[in-house]
This record gives structure tokens, sequence and C-alpha cells, in this order.
């Protein structure tokens, strides 16, 4: 029995069609696999007639085929596996996640359905094992999780909620966050990466029980992904060695204090939770 694949997302799978024919796709064959899957995120929402945050998952599940969603127990059981079946998948779920996490993980994995052919029952890979690991697993999941991001945070009501703001400050980033139901994480890569806001600005995050060294990872605003002045790269330094201290200061005043260049800001939801802290720097 073969399953009807709306021909809506038909160019999806032309473009995946196209990279598939490639022994080396290079960086443009990505990046357009990438903008149809995220062009699908705008039809999929349109379709389950999801206008406004927060962005409901159970339509556009269905329209996915996901025939239902199980929670399972286990250590490994972290974020969710989406399993091809008759009639469509069913998508697993870890028991141990946060509201948040889940639906993120939700999101993600209904944008890997659209790597997979649902004219076949059940649904096939459009991208054979052995080819798919040749050409990069990686993407795909960096795709999936740019999909989930503008599935959960569509770009014209973000746009739409920060048109009038000037400051671009870290409650901005938590009450989106709160508004459209993601983690605080999730909010700021959305701003900083995909919607290039923030420009001037480092996130930076702490995991608890980390060991040092490992502890504090980040991604830049587009403006200092490009260069890091010399002054600007000497502060950093600081804020970062500042945050690895198990006893540190939450709030380094003494590096705010002697450059007005910059400004710091922490948020944790709870004690021994994951710090996050957005440094601005003032060009």
């Amino acid at each position: 029995m073969a399953l009807t694949e709306s021909n809506r997302f038909r160019f999806v799978n032309n473009e995946l069609i196209a990279l598939s024919r490639s022994r080396r796709p290079d960086t443009k064959s990505w990046q357009a696999v990438k903008q149809a899957v995220l062009k699908a995120a705008s039809y999929l929402r349109e379709e389950a007639g999801q206008t406004s945050a927060p962005i409901a998952l159970k339509e556009i599940e269905k329209l996915r085929r996901i025939r239902k969603k199980v929670v399972y127990d286990s250590e490994a059981a972290s974020g969710a596996i989406l399993e091809p079946v008759s009639g469509g998948f069913i998508l697993r779920l870890g028991k141990h996640q946060t509201a948040v996490r889940r639906r993120f993980g939700i999101a993600h994995e209904i944008g890997h359905t659209f790597f997979y052919n649902l004219e076949h029952d059940p649904p096939t890979k459009m991208l054979p094992r052995e080819l798919s690991r040749l050409l990069g697993e990686k993407k795909e999941e960096d795709i999936c999780n740019a999909f989930a991001r503008e599935l959960l945070m569509p770009k014209e009501l973000v746009q739409r909620d920060i048109a009038n703001s000037k400051d671009r400050n870290l409650q901005m980033i938590i009450d989106l966050a709160a508004k459209y139901v993601v983690s605080p994480e999730v909010a700021a890569r959305r701003l900083l990466l995909d919607l290039s806001e923030f420009q001037t600005s480092v996130v930076l995050f702490k995991d608890p029980g980390v060991p040092r060294g490992k502890n504090v990872w980040w991604f830049y605003g587009r403006a200092l992904r490009r260069y890091l002045r010399k002054q600007e790269k000497a502060i950093f330094g600081q804020v970062v060695q500042a945050i690895q201290e198990e006893s540190g200061p939450q709030n380094p005043e003494h590096i705010v204090a002697s450059n007005e260049m910059v400004s710091i800001e922490h948020y944790q939801s709870m004690p021994n939770s994951r710090l996050m802290t957005l440094v601005t720097f003032r060009r």
C-alpha cells in the first residue's frame, strides 16, 4: 500500500533527489535542501491553521503521517526517535524530558519526515543509508534543528514581536522563549543565528555537573562571527574564565565597571540549573 505525499511538498523531494545524484555535494546543494525544508515548515503551519504563538503540533504531526507518540523509559532516552512503520511513523519520546525539550524534539523529528519518501509504505529514506553517511548525516541534523526553530518560532511572528523594541537584552530572549514554549537556548539561537538579531552579542551557557573546560560553550551574533576586536577578545576571555570558576561571580561586575564597551546579563531558572549569560559589545 502506497502513501500519498502532498504535491505541495514535492519541491523538497526534488532537492533531495538532486543531492543524491551528486557524489560530492557542495554547500550550495545542501543550502538548497535547507531552504526547501524551511519553506515546508511555513506550508505546514498554514495547512494546520497555526498562525499565532504558541504553535500547536498535533495537526502538523498528522500531516506528516505521525500515527502515534510512545513514551519510553531508558537511560539513553534523552531525545526523540522517528520510526517508519506501515502507514507512516511512530515517534518515540524519552520519559525524562522537560516539556520544552520534548516539544523541540517532536518538531525536529517532523523535519526528518521530509527526508523520507512517503509514497512507500513503510516510508523509506530518500538518501540510501550508506549514501547518507557519505554525504553527511550531521547536515541532516543541522537542517532539522533549523526546521524545528522555524516551525516553533516563525520568522514573521518573531519579527512582529520585536519590531517596536529598541532593546536587545536577555529579558527579550526569556520572554520569547516563554511565549513560544521553547527553551531560552532555542530562542537565542533563533534570534542570533537565524534572524541576525543581537549582532554584537554572544550567548554563553554553563552546564552544571560537567568538568571544567567542557562546561561552558557559546555562539556569536552575526557581527562577532565575522571578527572580534582585540579588546573584545580580551574581555570575552575574562568573562569565560569568571563563568568557569565554580565559585565565580554570577555577575562579573569588575569586568563591566572597567569597560564601558560591554554589558553582561545572566539568567538561571533555578539553582544548579544551566546558567545563561548574554555579553553585548557596544560598537
